[in-house]
């Protein structure tokens, strides 16, 4: 699991224990933990029992426009 810091309100997926797509909420500004998913989403935990999902892609989308960082400690990274 990794922490994230949510700069801009963001759209992501919302999904059914199955993987079935049931749909968007938001995803508001503040920290998160997340995780990757083995069929290519980034899971966010926005509540335990109601995580948010992004496809990978679209994770590094959000990276690069700004609106995510990914945090690890001290230390903050961004992608270039």
């Amino acid at each position: 699991m990794f922490n994230l810091l949510v700069k801009k309100k963001i759209v992501a997926r919302v999904r059914d224990q199955d993987g079935i797509d049931k749909g968007f909420s938001y995803l508001l500004i503040g920290n998160y933990l997340a995780k990757d998913t083995l069929d290519g989403y980034v899971q966010i935990e926005r509540t335990p029992d109601y995580p948010l999902y992004l496809m990978s892609f679209v994770f590094l989308e959000k990276i690069r426009a700004g609106a995510i960082e990914v945090m690890n400690g001290a230390e903050t990274f961004t992608l270039q």
